[in-house]
């Protein structure tokens, strides 16, 4: 039994901060690990400590929080002796860190990526860009932007760099392979490949390298040539002999290069255009034994038999080629003739809208490129050609062994006026024979293959089933329980809930994991056995699988290894790991801590995670399974102990229908227990999860928590959820609630509440200042308004119709508005504008691409009618989400400078108080 235990972080800072009871924490830290104690009394200890270790009254200003730190990205060397990650700050340039886990050796490079440790661990190899400024005076001075190349020596510290680098690799042999940029001054053709040693004593660059793969073990690795002369071709390198083979050689085009998994065979295609078509003509050719490159295999589509005439290999499908190099699975589409040149002046410019269109214009301007290379999937077997896919199958899944292929076809289902829920069929197709079975019909949710193969698991009637594709027998898992296996929280109006989570099989399929709401299940389909391997359901701990090895070949979870899985306590949203090996006990976490993102070393049990609460920067940590040490890895922020901070609760209430639900409040950062304050209240739909999370400051952002606590403001984040068919008067339903038990602690002047939200929150938002009177101003950012407009627009992001966001999506409604038009009106802001008593702040991207900025319009236009107090932000050429970092630190100004005025009494700016002409557009806000 092990837990990653929350106080671990805790410790480490008491150590490095007060340099006290090393001895006695030292012997906490191991007890913690090793066995299940009580620690409800050290945890006071530790807390009573913290915070006996000073407190500020200072609060942040836009200097300070330009200096803030986040992090980014994490790896682990295989043997996990050295650590990497980056770090950015709010303004400014970020840098990368490597340093060794258990040891003090660290080295920090400015604006790098995260990079790839050699498989020795004594290597390491990043990429090196440069600062904002920097490129900015490049782009300036015309300039390419090309960034560098990093290796660090770990041993010793040295590092070598190799300038203008687009690409890079280390093999699993210790070969660094590093390909270069083009350059301006070569027009076309490929560009230099440096293949070295990582130490950079022995180095062979090939010339006009177009693309490049290394083997599995890395001791061979393809490379496609295209040179300015027209003499391309594809060249083995071997790296232990430094030895280059010409595979093929011709004035063709070679795209295409793969290896099987196993890196014994590859193929690749040899294309040849024809100015007449569409496309180049394309051979495959195919090498199954590596170690004799002479026996190759040249496939012609026009000497094979079985293939269709007028259909050509396609590029745009990847090879996919067996470990036997027995099966090789390619594209394939009709070779259509190539279009004219159109005169553009002179021909017409018009998208025909039909009404049988399956999908509307917008969508299909969308997926244009894939329905263009859109393709048929084509087998090779040992000489013989057989069509796997027709025109009809979207989607297709290959087993791990390449042995069976499954197709979706959702065609009989297709109809016009979709509402979102989309239905489908599905087959299975051998592939060493080509016969085609169907498994399912008319299924909601899209089955998974089984990790080897021979299973099929899909969610149906709120439960799991399983088909046996040996035997072709189908049967239901779940029913027997009393369990519910879908999302009980579900509170959307598509016909079926969704799975609480996804499936999980064993590497050998000898067992699969199954999901409810809180607990996970093995079912052996060997025995029939179907086991409760968790208990979270009675204290409402949430576990999930999580894969924190780094090898995706040894992903899948094996019985009798250990096995992880995240734990939630839906009580205090606190979050941390467990293992699980076959019926040890699980351990959940206490306190209230946020642990995320463990990961393995490849080859050692050393594990890397985060640990955060609202009061502590997120930071890395370090834990030796076997021998129980651990160490703090990074430390991000320690300038906040010269700052006030906020604290965090959680609030629990019900909806007016009885939900269970709960609210995160965040303090004012020098909250005084004597006075009342302002409130600012930003909603989504849940978000009470974000109890435990660290409120990161930012100028950029105008819902940004840390600002308002920092400023004399509570934040509250109440859970909305809904009832089929009234969205906002849900919410509605929610919220006055969620409210009322902030209010009944006395802390909040109910006088001065403002209300935020964003997309669906901005929507909720310009609801709620019409239907709920507890608020005195609102911000809505990019809100729907009129439900009944909305219905019949696009989202032009996605080109889909907005009936399926309001129908069986975010909308919840039951049926389009002509059927329930009272429905409509009683849930969109815009009908409720005539009781908004209050100053309404909206803002839009005119590019908005997921709610046309024209709800915004309608708004605006019935609120000036109705003389009520409305501003509208618009950002020119922004989308959903403001872009231009002028424009967010802009819209942030103007939303604080808002509730300060409404929630505080502040003097009005001018823009605030009389408008701004749009002759003096553009001139900001100071």
């Amino acid at each position: 039994m092990l837990r990653i235990d929350a106080m671990i972080p805790e410790v480490d800072q008491i150590r490095k901060r007060a340099g006290m009871l090393d001895l006695c924490i030292e012997h906490y830290c191991i007890s913690m690990i090793a066995m299940r104690i009580s620690i409800a009394g050290i945890v006071v200890f530790l807390l009573m400590v913290c915070s006996g270790l000073g407190q500020s009254t200072r609060t942040l200003k836009e200097e300070d929080v330009a200096k803030w730190e986040s992090l980014g990205g994490a790896r682990l060397s295989s043997d996990g002796s050295w650590f990497a990650c980056t770090i950015g700050r709010v303004e400014g340039d970020g840098w990368m860190v490597i340093r060794e886990t258990w040891g003090e050796r660290s080295w920090i490079t400015d604006n790098a990526n995260l990079p790839v440790f050699s498989e020795d661990s004594k290597f390491a190899v990043y990429s090196i860009g440069y600062g904002e400024a920097e490129i900015e005076r490049m782009r300036k001075e015309n300039k390419p932007v090309e960034n560098k190349l990093g290796v660090r020596n770990l041993e010793d510290g040295g590092v070598r760099i190799i300038d203008s680098v687009q690409a890079y690799s280390i093999t699993k042999s210790n070969y660094l392979l590093a390909h270069r940029h083009r350059g301006r001054s070569k027009q076309s053709g490929g560009s230099d490949l440096l293949i070295s040693t990582l130490s950079g004593s022995t180095e062979i660059t090939i010339g006009n390298v177009r693309a490049y793969a290394p083997n599995a073990d890395g001791r061979f690795v393809l490379v496609a040539i295209e040179s300015d002369s027209g003499s391309n071709g594809i060249q083995l390198v071997n790296l232990e002999e430094s030895r280059i083979v010409t595979i093929d050689w011709s004035k063709d085009n070679y795209r295409g290069i793969t290896w099987n998994r196993a890196g014994t065979g590859f193929a690749f295609l040899r294309g040849r255009p024809d100015h007449k078509k569409d496309g180049d003509w394309h051979e495959m050719i195919l090498v199954r034994d590596v170690s004799n490159t002479s026996a190759k295999t040249v496939l012609d589509p026009k000497e094979l038999s079985e293939v269709p005439e007028g259909m050509r290999i396609v590029e745009h499908r990847p090879l996919v080629l067996s470990d036997d190099g027995r099966t090789l699975l390619f594209g394939m589409q009709v070779w259509n003739d190539r279009r004219p040149e159109d005169n553009k002046d002179q021909s017409p410019d018009v998208d025909v809208w039909h009404w049988l269109d399956i999908f509307v214009q917008p969508r299909q301007r969308v997926t244009a490129t894939a329905d263009k290379n859109r393709n048929m999937l084509f087998a090779w077997r040992e000489g013989k050609v057989l069509q796997i896919s027709d025109d009809k199958a979207r989607d297709v899944s290959i087993s791990r062994d390449m042995s069976r292929v499954m197709l979706r076809d959702e065609t009989p289902y297709r109809v016009p006026h979709t509402t979102g829920t989309v239905h489908a069929d599905f087959y299975v197709v051998d592939v060493a024979t080509g016969f085609r079975r169907k498994i399912l019909e008319k299924v909601q949710f899209t089955p998974t293959f089984s990790h080897v193969g021979n299973y099929v698991t899909h969610f149906d009637q709120r439960h799991w089933w399983i088909v046996d594709l040996n035997s072709m027998t189908r049967r239901n898992i779940t029913g027997a329980t009393k369990t519910a296996f879908h999302n009980i929280d579900w509170d959307y109006t598509a016909p079926q809930p969704n799975p609480a989570a996804q499936p999980v099989w064993f590497a050998d399929d000898s067992a699969v994991m199954f999901f409810d709401n809180y607990d996970a299940w093995i079912y052996r389909p060997g025995s029939g056995s179907f086991v409760k391997v968790t208990s979270g359901s009675n204290a409402k701990n949430v576990h999930r699988y999580v894969p924190v090895g780094v090898n995706p070949e040894v992903q899948a979870p094996r019985l009798g290894n250990d096995i992880w899985f995240s734990v939630r306590d839906w009580h205090s949203k606190a979050t941390g790991y467990t293992r699980w090996r076959g019926g040890d006990n699980i351990d959940v976490p206490i306190g209230q801590e946020h642990i995320s993102n463990l990961q393995q070393a490849a080859n050692a049990q050393v594990f890397t995670y985060t640990f955060q609460t609202a009061v502590q920067s997120p930071n890395f940590f370090a834990f030796d399974m076997q021998s129980g040490k651990t160490a703090q890895l990074t430390d991000t922020n320690p300038q906040q102990r010269d700052f006030a901070w906020t604290k965090s609760e959680l609030i629990p209430f019900r909806s007016k229908w009885g939900k269970e639900l709960h609210g995160v409040l965040l303090y004012p950062a020098n909250y005084d227990p004597r006075l009342q304050y302002p409130m600012i209240v930003y909603i989504y739909e849940r978000l009470s999860n974000g109890l435990n999370s660290y409120p990161m400051p930012s100028n950029r952002s105008a819902y940004n928590q840390n600002w308002f606590t920092q400023n004399g403001y509570f934040v509250y984040m109440p859970d909305l959820t809904y009832r089929d068919g009234n969205p906002g008067i849900s919410a509605k339903e929610c919220i006055e609630p969620a409210l009322d038990a902030v209010f009944a602690k006395g802390i909040v002047d109910r006088k001065r509440v403002g209300l935020m939200g964003h997309s669906w929150g901005g929507y909720q938002t310009a609801f709620l200042v019409g239907a709920s009177k507890y608020f005195a101003a609102g911000v809505a950012g990019a809100p729907l308004t009129n439900l009944i407009s909305m219905y019949g627009s696009i989202y032009w992001n996605s080109g889909t119709p907005d009936q399926e966001l309001l129908e069986t999506g975010q909308g919840r409604l039951i049926g389009p508005y002509w059927e329930d038009l009272e429905r409509y009106m009683a849930n969109s802001p815009i009908f409720q504008a005539q009781n908004i008593d209050v100053p309404l702040l909206i803002a839009f991207g005119d590019n908005d691409g997921a709610v046309d900025w024209n709800q915004g319009v309608e708004m605006y236009i019935t609120m000036r009618r109705l003389a009520k107090e409305v501003i509208m932000l618009v950002y020119p050429g922004e989308n959903h989400g403001l872009a231009r970092r002028p424009n967010q630190i802009d819209y942030a100004k103007r939303v604080r400078h808002f509730f300060d005025v409404y929630l505080k009494g502040a003097r009005p700016d001018e823009w605030l108080k009389e408008g701004v002409p749009f002759v003096r557009r553009g001139e900001g806000i100071r």
